[in-house]
C-alpha cells in the first residue's frame, strides 16, 4: 500500500513539473539553430571537457602535445592559464550570469578577473575557436568578439527542465532545456553531448570544494578557491557573491549546492545513455561518481 501511494504521489508531483515546464519552455526557450549547425558538422567522435580543479595541471602535463590534437571543451577562467594558448582548445564554455552582467558587479575583483578573461580570449585566439555562451548572452559576445573573426559564438539553451525522464530527455534532445547548470562544468559535459561527441573525457573534475571549506569563529564560511592555473597558493576567503555587502552562505546550504553539482552529473549521464554517449571520469582527483572511472 506504502510502495503504492509514493508511486501515486510520484505522478502527480511529475506530471505537474512536467505541465509547468512545458509551459515555461514555450515561454522562455529560444531557438537555438547554431548547437544543431555544430552537430552536422562535428564528424569527430570523441573529446575532452576540462574542468579547472586542481588536479589538471598534473594530469596533462606529459600529455600537451596529444590533446593538442584533440576536440577540448575549456570553462570560465581558462585563458588565463599559460595553457590556453598552449592547447588551442576548439571549445570555450561560460554559463554564469556574471560573464554579461559584469558591469552590474560590485565586487571589483570578480569583475576584473572576468573582464581579463574576456581580454584574453579576444586577444590571444589565434585559431578556430567556438565561444559557447546561453541565450541571453548571445549578442552582447557576439559583439564583444566581433573584431576576432577566429572565435564564432554559439547560443545554447540555459532553461532546465522538470517532470517525467521522457519529457526531460525529449527537452533536452531538441536543445530546448538543459539540465541546471549547477556548475559551468555540468553546462560544458552536456553541450558535448548536443554537438555530437559519443565519447567524453573529462578531466580537472576535482569538485572537492568541501574540502577546502573553513568557518571563522564569527560563523563565517570560508574557502580555499583553488584551480589548477593560480600561480600562487589561494588565500583563504570568505565565501560570497558577486555583490559587495552578499551575506556568506549557510553551511547546509553550501553543502547543498555542493551536493546538487553532483547530483546534475547523474542527470547528465543518465541522458547520455539514453543516447547512446559513454562518458569517462579520468581525473585523478574528484569527486563525481556518476561516471565511470578511467585513468589518463
Amino acid at each position: 500500500m506504502l510502495t503504492f501511494l509514493r508511486s501515486i504521489k510520484y505522478f502527480i508531483k511529475s506530471s505537474y513539473q512536467t505541465f509547468y515546464s512545458f509551459l515555461y519552455l514555450i515561454i522562455k526557450s529560444k531557438y537555438t539553430p547554431g548547437i544543431t549547425r555544430l552537430k552536422k558538422e562535428n564528424l569527430i567522435k570523441s573529446c575532452f571537457v576540462f574542468g579547472n580543479g586542481p588536479s589538471l595541471g598534473k594530469d596533462i602535463e606529459d600529455k600537451i602535445s596529444y590533446l593538442s590534437d584533440q576536440a577540448v571543451f575549456v570553462v570560465n577562467h581558462f585563458s588565463q592559464s599559460n595553457l590556453y594558448e598552449t592547447l588551442k582548445p576548439t571549445y570555450y564554455v561560460i554559463a554564469d550570469e556574471a560573464f554579461w552582467e559584469s558591469e552590474n558587479l560590485t565586487n571589483e575583483d570578480i569583475k576584473l578577473k572576468i573582464k581579463n578573461t574576456l581580454i584574453s580570449i579576444k586577444d590571444k585566439t589565434t585559431w578556430p575557436l567556438i565561444f559557447l555562451t546561453p541565450v541571453d548572452a548571445l549578442r552582447k559576445f557576439t559583439n564583444y568578439f566581433s573584431s576576432n573573426s577566429n572565435i564564432r559564438v554559439i547560443d545554447y539553451n540555459k532553461i532546465s527542465a522538470e517532470g517525467f525522464n521522457f519529457f526531460k530527455n525529449w527537452s533536452y534532445k531538441h536543445n530546448l532545456a538543459a539540465p541546471s547548470a549547477q556548475t559551468v562544468l555540468n553546462a560544458a559535459i552536456f553541450n558535448a553531448i548536443s554537438i555530437g561527441f559519443k565519447e567524453i573525457n573529462i578531466l580537472g573534475a576535482d569538485h572537492s570544494w568541501h574540502k577546502n571549506f573553513f568557518l571563522r569563529n564569527d560563523n563565517v564560511l570560508c574557502i580555499i578557491d583553488d584551480h589548477f592555473y593560480d600561480k600562487d597558493n589561494p588565500p583563504l576567503v570568505p565565501l560570497i557573491g558577486p555583490n559587495i555587502g552578499d551575506k556568506p552562505p549557510k553551511v547546509h546550504e553550501e553543502l547543498y549546492t555542493v551536493a546538487k553539482a553532483l547530483e546534475i552529473h547523474h542527470q547528465i549521464n543518465n541522458y547520455a545513455k539514453s543516447v547512446k554517449v559513454n562518458i569517462f571520469n579520468r581525473s585523478s582527483i574528484t569527486f563525481v561518481d556518476a561516471y565511470e572511472r578511467k585513468s589518463f
